[in-house]
């Protein structure tokens, strides 16, 4: 390792950007667009058994987990 003084530092903090607060909905972008979950969810033919709103978002829950066949049901 080789010691950098104070200015290097503080140089290199200013070039990373910001992230958005904690809860804040960000633009992230996986192919160069928005992540775009009801799209997402209707693509890969799920069904959402409820929906209900939790603070500026929403809660799902899905019939079946897309990621693990033995979650059904809402389990």
């Amino acid at each position: 390792m080789t010691p950098v003084d104070v200015d290097m530092l503080e140089t290199l903090a200013g070039v990373v950007p910001e992230s958005p607060p904690r809860g804040e909905h960000n633009d992230y972008r996986a192919i160069g667009q928005p992540f775009d979950l009801d799209r997402w969810i209707e693509d890969h033919g799920l069904t959402v058994m409820v929906e209900k709103p939790l603070g500026d978002g929403r809660v799902l829950v899905l019939m079946a987990c897309p990621f693990n066949t033995d979650h059904t049901g809402g389990s």
